[in-house]
């Protein structure tokens, strides 16, 4: 029976093939068999650069050195992305698991049903139970794998749009940045009357619907200024 898989002796253009095969069979055997710059082979292998790049453009580029720089500061920029991104998602954690319990000084259960009691009759009241739900969603898929995480993800884009629909109602702004983060389509901002509130969502972005405004720099802070609302408004 044919085997059709890659051979690892085989360079398939990503940086740990061609480490692979210079630690197999040496780097003078890589260079002659891909006909390629022993010195770029050298760089690459010895690189900070992750295995997983695709560097089969790099080794053969006019210009080597300004690319292989372009990558390595492309990597370290996604690598920051990631620290800062799984330091927010620790913050983020702790915060809900204390606002479970003292979130306004009744914990985020009370306030859900205090909020649902005033929905009927206070469109602002229902604004405020939706972005509620929203980023306890979002704070529980992010700790969470697999089908659960997907599922809360899916709730999640859903609310969104639901609040869209709000927003639209009581005539309060919203529209879409690029994302930072490879696996989200786009980030949505909402001027709220209790500041400005985004997320990365995969919602398609709606091109009429640019978001403008500088983003306010504030960091895990929408559970801090949704609180802070509900208190002057609804306590």
């Amino acid at each position: 029976m044919r085997d059709d898989r890659w051979s690892k002796d085989e360079f398939n253009g990503y940086l740990n093939s061609l480490r692979y095969i210079c630690d197999k069979k040496g780097i003078d055997f890589f260079t002659l068999n891909n006909e390629c710059k022993l010195n770029r082979v050298q760089k690459l292998y010895n690189s900070s650069l992750h295995g997983s790049n695709y560097i089969l453009p790099v080794l053969w580029t006019d210009n080597f050195d300004e690319h292989l720089n372009e990558l390595i500061e492309k990597n370290k920029s996604v690598h920051n992305l990631q620290e800062r991104y799984n330091e927010n998602k620790k913050i983020l954690y702790n915060q809900l698991k204390k606002a479970r319990k003292d979130y306004c000084g009744l914990g985020t259960s009370k306030v859900k049903l205090l909020l649902n009691k005033l929905i009927q009759s206070d469109r602002m009241a229902q604004i405020v139970r939706i972005t509620l739900e929203i980023e306890d969603l979002s704070i529980v898929a992010k700790n969470s794998y697999g089908d659960f995480a997907k599922y809360r993800y899916y709730e999640k884009q859903n609310l969104i749009e639901e609040l869209m629909e709000l927003c639209d109602l009581e005539g309060i702004t919203y529209g879409y940045k690029d994302s930072d983060i490879p696996s989200m389509k786009s980030i949505i901002f909402f001027d709220m009357p209790f500041q400005q509130i985004s997320w990365h969502t995969n919602i398609d972005k709606d091109e009429k619907l640019i978001y403008d405004k500088q983003w306010d720099g504030l960091e895990c802070s929408t559970l801090g200024k949704l609180e802070q609302y509900i208190k002057e408004n609804y306590l």
